[in-house]
C-alpha cells in the first residue's frame, strides 16, 4: 500500500530523501532511523491547515496533538470528546463502533474544523481517522488537511493502554481498531511517525515536515 511513497530520514534534524519500496509502518515501527515516511503527493495549496493526528488507540494521538497545537498556536480538539455518551458506553463495554456509529462522530469534527476556519485559524486535532474514507471526510472541510499517522508496535500500544487511567477504551479493543487501520496511502498528504520516539522529538520531526511543505 506505502509503495512508491518518498520516505524522510531523520537523523538529529538532518533530513535526507530517498525512494524506496516495501517498506510499511511496521517496519517503521522497529527501525527510528527510518522513523517518519511521508506520502508524495503535494498538499493542497490553501492558507489555512488542520493537522490531524491519527492511528490506533495507545501511540500517543493526544499527548503529540496537543504538545504540536501549544508549538503552532492553534486550537486543539480531542476526537474522543465528540463521541456520544452512547458510543463511549459501548466502547466501554468492549464493542467496537460501527461505521454507522463514526460518521456522525466524523461529521461533528468536521464542523469544528470548520469553525476554526471562520475565526480564519488551522487547529490540530487527534482522531483516530482509522479508514481512508474516515480521512475523506475530514478533507471536506475548506483548508488544507494533512494526516500525521503514529506507528507503534502492537505490543508497546497494548502496554500504553494498560498504563491509563480514566479512559473508556479497554485495550480488548486494541486488536479490532488495527484490524480496521487503513495506513496512509501515497496519494494523501501526511507522514507516517514512528511513535516510540520521545513526543518532543516527534513534534520536531512534524514541525520540520510541515515547514518543508510550505516552501
Amino acid at each position: 500500500m506505502l509503495n512508491n511513497v518518498l520516505y524522510v530520514v531523520f537523523c538529529d534534524m538532518i533530513f535526507s530523501m530517498t525512494y524506496q519500496r516495501g517498506i510499511g509502518p511496521s517496519h517503521l515501527a522497529s527501525h527510528t532511523s527510518k522513523g517518519l515516511s511521508t506520502s508524495h503527493a503535494a498538499p493542497r495549496q490553501k492558507s489555512i491547515r488542520h493537522v490531524v493526528i491519527m492511528g490506533a488507540s495507545g501511540v500517543g494521538k493526544t499527548t503529540v496533538a496537543t504538545l504540536l497545537a501549544e508549538r503552532l498556536n492553534v486550537p486543539f480538539a480531542e476526537g474522543d470528546d465528540y463521541h456520544t455518551d452512547y458510543a463511549r458506553s459501548k466502547m466501554s463495554r468492549g464493542i467496537a463502533l460501527t461505521d454507522e456509529d463514526r460518521w456522525p462522530w466524523l461529521h461533528r469534527i468536521r464542523t469544528w474544523m470548520d469553525e476554526q476556519e471562520l475565526e480564519g485559524h488551522g487547529s490540530v486535532i487527534a482522531c483516530s481517522a482509522l479508514r481512508h474514507c474516515y480521512r475523506d471526510v475530514l478533507r471536506g472541510t475548506s483548508g488544507n488537511v494533512c494526516f500525521i499517522e503514529l506507528d507503534l508496535d502492537p505490543a508497546m500500544a497494548e502496554n500504553r493502554m494498560t498504563q491509563r487511567t480514566g479512559h473508556y477504551m479497554p485495550v480488548s479493543l486494541l486488536k479490532s481498531q488495527l484490524a480496521t487501520l487503513e495506513p496512509l496511502r501515497s496519494d494523501e498528504s501526511g507522514c507516517i511517525i514512528a511513535a516510540q520516539w520521545p513526543p518532543e522529538r516527534i513534534i520536531d520531526a512534524v514541525v520540520t515536515w510541515l515547514a518543508s511543505k510550505d516552501k
